[in-house]
């Protein structure tokens, strides 16, 4: 998905906001950053540091990638609202470095700030309600092979740990 984008104004209530691009080059590369669900620490998805999670930017903005852990509930939940798009934006949360701003000059306009450096990068991920609306987030379905249980693997086995599927059978 894209956490951000560049040059697109969102409205922010009380000012109006876009990112230049290469706002975030220097960011990805010193933070350890997490893919979190709603900037909720307590529902994380993959993190930078254990390869869970990638970051690059593009021409289009802040691109992402983070892969589920299979066979887990939460990620699976997680990626079916995406895939049904209840869920089909996102956010990042951030220290900013560099910006700049274009005060309003008349009444009822709104100031203009434009971030042009990402000091320090903290989350990325999907959000119920994205601050810019021109985010995207997608779920990628692969074909994963299931871990044979326990109780399998001995299913053909003898009190000695002797596959006995492989025996000869004897005949009389």
């Amino acid at each position: 998905g894209y956490a951000a984008v560049f040059n697109k104004w969102t409205d922010l209530g009380y000012f109006r906001e876009r990112l230049a691009p290469g706002a975030f080059a220097n960011a990805i590369k010193g933070s350890d950053c997490r893919c979190l669900f709603n900037h909720d620490a307590n529902f994380i998805y993959g993190r930078t540091r254990a390869n869970t999670l990638e970051l690059a930017e593009d021409r289009i903005g802040l691109k992402f990638v983070c892969y589920l852990i299979p066979f887990d509930a939460a990620s699976y939940g997680l990626a079916r609202r995406i895939d049904r798009l209840d869920i089909s934006g996102c956010s990042f949360s951030f220290y900013v470095k560099k910006d700049s701003w274009t005060f309003a000059r008349h009444p009822g306009d709104l100031d203009e700030r434009t971030i042009e450096e990402i000091a320090e990068l903290f989350d990325v991920g999907p959000v119920t309600y994205p601050a810019y609306p021109q985010t995207s987030v997608h779920a990628v379905f692969e074909t994963v092979q299931r871990a044979t249980s326990p109780a399998a693997k001995h299913a053909n086995t003898d009190e000695f740990g002797d596959n006995v599927a492989e025996r000869p059978i004897p005949t009389w």
